[in-house]
């Protein structure tokens, strides 16, 4: 995540944590997907989370409550949405042109 831009991240203690590598990308990719989309199902875009973080348990401080300093940090993971891809072809510059309305956009959507 750059600094100074916000994004909505979240934090997310599934029930069976997947503890394999290999088959914990597989797992977590799924899982994050089937996040996305129940939120998408039932949100508005603007308030899905760019950024899912999978976490064997959340931190906490002493008194009980999530300790939010301790969170990692939402680097580049499965669950974060893609970054800025320039428009490869004339057909997607006339497009994101014409849906972002000068805003900073590319082949992978809107990112301002």
């Amino acid at each position: 995540m750059r600094a100074g831009r916000k994004q909505l991240v979240a934090y997310v203690v599934p029930r069976e944590y997947p503890e394999e590598e290999e088959e914990g990308k597989a797992v977590r990719s799924g899982l994050i997907n089937g996040y996305r989309e129940a939120l998408a199902a039932r949100l508005p875009d603007y308030m899905v989370p760019a950024v899912f973080v999978l976490l064997e348990a959340l931190p906490l401080t002493a008194n009980g409550k999530v300790d939010r300093k301790a969170l990692p940090s939402p680097e580049k993971e499965e669950g974060q949405a893609s970054a800025y891809e320039a428009p490869r072809n004339e057909i997607e510059q006339g497009d994101v042109r014409g849906m972002a309305g000068g805003a900073e956009a590319g082949a992978g959507g809107n990112t301002g």
